[in-house]
């Protein structure tokens, strides 16, 4: 069903401890659906049977079809918003029965009966069929089940569940559109994030894969909130002065690699290079070559390396500083390379001794044959891309990008790191030096306003959260539509200053970054593999180009 996945996990979760109240309200909804009552009064016999009946090992076309037909009606008495459960024979035989006009199974008890594209029926369940009709209950067809007149958009899933004291309608887009629609409902909004009942005007906005909570309970509330529709606007637009920002970042995912003093690969990705380690089925001395070029050289600037007991090299300088701390998590080690780097092409190079224990090249084989032994391997040794962090901004070039699908672009042009600016355009953070940023920044602008009534409306692309502050007063935190905030009452009249802090997730900084498909929607080891190994997807097409979520709040 629909609506036992909560929308907000169509979201990226954000990775700040703060925002864990996302988390929760994710939480509280689902807690909602278990903990309430249901009182559907109809229930879809499910053709499991015929589908027994239509087994071939051979051939699986017609249960193929059968699946098809009965999603078919699912699919319709939910756009209906028809509340229904599943009738499964096996348990209908044990505890179905009929009584005082209705099915009765265990303690629920249903009004009508659903007969979807079927060959086959239990015996019994004719019998409790039958005694159903004659007592008054009805069975009917999919296509003839009277639509609920809940709200009037069929692309909003519904479902409701009764606590004592009041009713709890839930609502979701289960589309990537946005969607209006009207309902019949008399009852609060639920305000997850400023914890209270909302006014609702029976009308509502969805965005993509948007929810909404009702609850009803029968009391009558004078009170409404202030519209804001006559409000004057005020947008991200225009250049913003940065207060504070994470590290920037950019990705080395290339590599020249040699195995035992062998030039293997020049540019290459560099998990091709762990795949040409690992075939070689014994330990071997790996040289890895990172390049990336600068053209202002920054005051801070770390390289963060998951493998740092290698030995590490500069521009020909050894590292042999201890890590200083580590970037987002504690496995990927920050090492200060300020003092070995240079303008133009810089080069990192890690030295090590890649091996594995003699099990685990035996382990590789087997996974070669059975997908369990595949799904339980662990690498004693593993490569992965080296990131440099700093107070910088990473150069691309605008004609490089190409739009894609899903709110993507792919950048098939070059890095380069540059001089960090103070002010930063909100319209497209990807193409304004933080393609692969992954952290917070806070940005703030001066506005004077003639009116005490205004509201900052905000079209966020690639952000997880924005909290908004006004005059140094907080205001509220934007993480889902709609994505406005009311300043009346933190305004002056003349001047004032609007500061915003943005929250991003990792999408940008981990990928995967270079599938033909563009932004993936089924993550999953394979997408990190260019060279066909263990891991790699016959169904996935590699592109060298880098495709990033677009980021903006403009």
């Amino acid at each position: 069903r629909k609506f036992d996945r909560p929308p907000a996990m169509y979201y990226q979760q954000p990775w700040w401890s703060k925002y864990y109240v996302f988390n929760d309200m994710v939480s509280s909804v689902g807690m909602l659906l278990a903990e309430g009552r249901t009182d559907f009064n109809t229930l879809l016999i499910h053709p499991q049977t015929s589908a027994w009946a239509l087994f071939n090992t051979r051939n699986g076309d017609e249960i193929r079809k059968l699946s098809d037909s009965f999603e078919k009606v699912i699919d319709c008495l939910e756009e209906k918003h028809i509340l229904f459960d599943l009738g499964d024979e096996l348990l209908m035989e044990k505890y179905a029965y009929v009584k005082d006009g209705r099915l009765v199974i265990g303690k629920e008890e249903y009004e009508q009966v659903i007969l979807p594209p079927h060959t086959e029926l239990f015996e019994n369940t004719k019998r409790l069929l039958d005694d159903f009709v004659k007592c008054g209950g009805r069975v009917v067809s999919w296509q003839d089940v009277k639509e609920s007149d809940v709200t009037d958009n069929k692309y909003i899933t519904y479902t409701r569940r009764n606590f004592d004291g009041f009713t709890m309608h839930y609502f979701v887009n289960s589309t990537d559109a946005w969607q209006n629609a009207k309902f019949n409902i008399s009852g609060m909004r639920v305000d997850f994030l400023g914890k209270r009942l909302a006014e609702f005007e029976n009308e509502y906005k969805f965005a993509p894969h948007d929810s909404l909570v009702i609850i009803e309970d029968g009391n009558e509330r004078s009170c409404k909130e202030r519209s804001i529709t006559n409000k004057k606007k005020i947008t991200a637009d225009g250049s913003w002065e940065i207060a504070e920002i994470s590290p920037n970042a950019l990705v080395i995912d290339k590599c020249d690699y040699y195995i035992d003093n062998v030039l293997m690969g020049e540019n290459e990705y560099i998990m091709d290079a762990q795949t040409a380690a690992l075939e070689m089925k014994k330990p071997v001395m790996l040289d890895i070559r990172y390049k990336f070029d600068i053209t202002d050289i920054p005051e801070s600037i770390f390289l963060v390396t998951e493998n740092d007991d290698a030995e590490i090299y500069v521009n020909g300088h050894e590292l042999k500083s201890k890590p200083c701390g580590y970037f987002i998590d504690p496995c990927m080690k920050k090492i200060d390379i300020s003092g070995f780097v240079k303008k133009g092409v810089n080069v990192i190079r890690l030295e090590m001794l890649f091996k594995q224990r003699g099990e685990t090249y035996i382990n590789i084989e087997r996974s070669k044959a059975f997908e369990g032994e595949k799904n339980k391997l662990s690498l004693d040794m593993e490569l992965s891309a080296a990131y440099v962090i700093g107070d910088f901004e990473v150069s691309t070039q605008d004609e490089c990008f190409a739009e894609l699908k899903d709110g993507a672009v792919r950048y098939s042009g070059g890095f380069s790191i540059t001089a960090q600016q103070k002010e930063l355009p909100l319209t497209a953070l990807h193409m304004s030096g933080y393609p692969f940023f992954a952290g917070q920044i806070t940005v703030k602008k001066e506005f004077y306003a003639d009116d005490p009534d205004y509201i900052l409306e905000l079209s966020p692309q690639g952000i997880n959260a924005a909290d908004i502050y006004v005059n140094g007063s907080f205001v509220k935190t934007m993480m889902w539509s709609p994505f406005t905030a009311d300043l009346s009452g933190f305004l002056n009249k003349g001047k004032n200053e609007l500061k915003i802090t943005l929250y991003n997730n990792l999408r940008n900084l981990m990928g995967p970054h270079h599938l033909q498909e563009g932004e993936c929607r089924r993550v999953r080891p394979g997408c990190y593999f260019k060279r066909k190994w263990l891991f790699h997807c016959d169904d996935i097409i590699w592109n060298d180009g880098y495709c990033f979520i677009k980021t903006s709040v403009s």
